[in-house]
C-alpha cells in the first residue's frame, strides 16, 4: 500500500493523512457552510445506506423476512437489548438516539474503508496450504502432556 518512491530518498508516496483533507467536490480551493464536500458525499452515502436498510428492507413486512429484512431486525434487536441490559428499563428512552449513532458509525466506517468486503475477498482468495504434517507420513509431532 504505501510504497517507496523508487530512486529517491524523499519517503512515502501514498500519504496517510491525505484521507482527511476536507475538498470541495467541484472544483475551487474555498470551503463554505453551503460547499458539497467530500465529507458531505460520505455522510449523505451512509445515510442512504441506514435508510435502506432499515425504511426499505422493513417495508415488506412478511413472515419469513427477506435477507434486508432480517439484518434490520437483528441490528435494531441488538442495540435495543444492549441498552437494556446495560441501563435498564430506563435506558430506552435514549433508544433511537443511540441506534440512529450506532449505525451512523458502523455505516461510515463500512463506506469509507470498505474493510467488509476487502476481508471476505482476501480470506476467499488466499490458496489453502495443506497440512505438511498430515501429507507427510515422516513429520511426526510429539504432545508433552
Amino acid at each position: 500500500m504505501a510504497s517507496e518512491a523508487q530512486g529517491e530518498e524523499t519517503g512515502l508516496v501514498f500519504h496517510p493523512m491525505e484521507q482527511f483533507v476536507v475538498k470541495p467536490l467541484f472544483g475551487g480551493d474555498t470551503v463554505m457552510w453551503y460547499t458539497p464536500t467530500n465529507v458531505t458525499l460520505w455522510m449523505a452515502l451512509t445515510v442512504l445506506a441506514v435508510f435502506a436498510l432499515l425504511v426499505l428492507g422493513t417495508s415488506r413486512r412478511a413472515m419469513i423476512p427477506s435477507r434486508m429484512q432480517s439484518v434490520g431486525e437483528l441490528a435494531y434487536g441488538f442495540i435495543y437489548r444492549m441498552i437494556e441490559d446495560v441501563a435498564g428499563k430506563d435506558g430506552v428512552k435514549y433508544f433511537p438516539y443511540i441506534m440512529t449513532l450506532f449505525m451512523f458509525i458502523v455505516f461510515s466506517i463500512n463506506a469509507r474503508t470498505g474493510r467488509s468486503t476487502k476481508g471476505a475477498e482476501l480470506i476467499q482468495n488466499t490458496p489453502k496450504k495443506p497440512n505438511p504434517c498430515l501429507t507427510n507420513p515422516r513429520i511426526v509431532t510429539v504432545r508433552n502432556t
